[in-house]
């Protein structure tokens, strides 16, 4: 049960947390890369 939760969360943080950083660190002009990530 929790083997399964941790599989399925993982990623899903894991990408939360590079969006985050990666708007904390983007300029705007750069939305592009942002878009395609």
């Amino acid at each position: 049960m929790w083997i399964t939760i941790g599989v399925i969360t993982l990623p899903i943080g894991v990408s939360l947390l590079f969006q985050v950083l990666q708007t904390v660190r983007l300029v705007p002009d750069q939305n592009e890369d942002f878009v395609f990530v």
